[in-house]
C-alpha cells in the first residue's frame, strides 16, 4: 500500500471571524472517517493576525481535537512574511510553543517527509539543517508554505506569491542532485499542478478556507485538501478532494471591494457557525 498524506492549508481559522470553521471541520470529518498516515499543514493556520495569540490557540485546539497525527510548517499569517507583516523571531518561538519544531523531518515507509521554513532560508542553521536532511536515498516529499515559483525558477515574479530569487536560488541549490519527487506549497488558495527542473513534481494545494482572487492561470480554484498517494518505488500521485460538506467560500464576498485580508471582515462570533 503507498504511503498516503494529506496536505491541508491556509485554514484561516478564528473564533472572532469564523468564517472557514465549517469548510474545516468538513475536511477535519472527511480525515477522521479515511485517516490518513499522516496530515501536513501547509501553513497559514489562523486568520489574519500573527500576533493574535487567542486566535492561535483556538486554531491549534480545532485542528489537534481530532486526535489524528499532523505536522506544521508556518505561513506569513503565523510567523510574519517576505514583505509588509514581516517574519519575527518572537512570532516563530510562539508558532513553536504551540505546534513543535518549525522544521521537520519525518521517514515514513520509504519516503523521507521534509517540513522546510520558507522564512527562515539563507539562515545558517536552517539550511544546514535542510542540507543534512536532503541527504538520503529515500524519494523525498517538500513541503513548503509559498511555492518555489509561479512560472519559472529563473523568472522573478511579481507580488509577495513565491519564494524571493535569492532564497530560492538557495533552495535549488540545496535540492540540486536530491532525491526530491514532490514539493507541495500552499498560500495562493488554489489548487494547481506541474514540474520543476528534474522532474520534480510541483502542486499548489488548495486552501481548506475560502477562494481568494481568480485568475485566468490554468489554476481549480475550489475549497478541499491535496490526498499525496507515495509509492515505495518512489512515484507519487495526488488528488485534489473536496469533502462533503465544504462550501466554495470566497473571501471577495467577506470583505470590503479591493481588500485581501479576512481581518477587514466583519466579526463573525464562533456560536454563529456552531
Amino acid at each position: 500500500m503507498p504511503l498516503r498524506v494529506v496536505q491541508i492549508s491556509d485554514t484561516h481559522l478564528s473564533h472572532r471571524r469564523a468564517y472557514a470553521v465549517p469548510n474545516v471541520r468538513a475536511v477535519l470529518a472527511w480525515l477522521q472517517a479515511e485517516p490518513p498516515d499522516l496530515i501536513v499543514h501547509t501553513g497559514d493556520v489562523t486568520a489574519d493576525d500573527p500576533d493574535d495569540v487567542d486566535e492561535a490557540d483556538f486554531a491549534h485546539e480545532l485542528l489537534t481535537d481530532c486526535g489524528l497525527p499532523i505536522l506544521a510548517i508556518p505561513g506569513n499569517h503565523d510567523v510574519g512574511g517576505f514583505s509588509g507583516d514581516r517574519f519575527r523571531a518572537d512570532r516563530l518561538v510562539a508558532f513553536r510553543r504551540r505546534w513543535g519544531p518549525d522544521t521537520w523531518s519525518r521517514d515514513l515507509g520509504e519516503w523521507r517527509l521534509i517540513g522546510a521554513n520558507v522564512y527562515r532560508l539563507l539562515e545558517d542553521e536552517h539550511d544546514s539543517w535542510l542540507e543534512s536532511e536532503l541527504a538520503t536515498d529515500r524519494p523525498i516529499a517538500l513541503f513548503l508554505h509559498q511555492p518555489i515559483c509561479l512560472v519559472d525558477p529563473e523568472i522573478a515574479d511579481r507580488g509577495d506569491w513565491s519564494v524571493p530569487l535569492p532564497r530560492r536560488r538557495r533552495l535549488l541549490d540545496l535540492m540540486a542532485g536530491r532525491p526530491v519527487r514532490v514539493v507541495a506549497s500552499g498560500h495562493l488558495h488554489r489548487y494547481r499542478s506541474g514540474a520543476l527542473p528534474d522532474g520534480i513534481s510541483a502542486v499548489w494545494a488548495p486552501s481548506t478556507s475560502f477562494i481568494g482572487t481568480e485568475r485566468p492561470d490554468g489554476s481549480t480554484y475550489r475549497v478541499g485538501a491535496v490526498d499525496h498517494l507515495l509509492a515505495a518505488d518512489g512515484g507519487a500521485s495526488h488528488r485534489l478532494v473536496v469533502p462533503a460538506g465544504v462550501t466554495l467560500l470566497k473571501l471577495k464576498d467577506l470583505v470590503p471591494l479591493g481588500s485581501e485580508s479576512l481581518g477587514d471582515a466583519e466579526a463573525l462570533p464562533l456560536t454563529a457557525v456552531s
